[in-house]
């Protein structure tokens, strides 16, 4: 099964996937770089689900 249930892709169509984060404190550049890395990994967690 496929994390898009329920959407109707169109061949030639695109599907967008949203999140919403809370807005994180980036003071450091070690900071950026680990939200980097969360939104990263949820990136790559939403793209397993999508071709399961």
């Amino acid at each position: 099964m496929s994390g898009l249930v329920g959407l109707n892709k169109s061949p030639n169509g695109v599907v967008l996937g949203l999140v919403q984060l809370q807005l994180p404190v980036v003071e450091t550049k070690e900071d950026l770089t680990e939200q980097t890395e969360k939104v990263c990994e949820m990136v790559r967690k939403a793209k397993r689900c999508s071709t399961d």
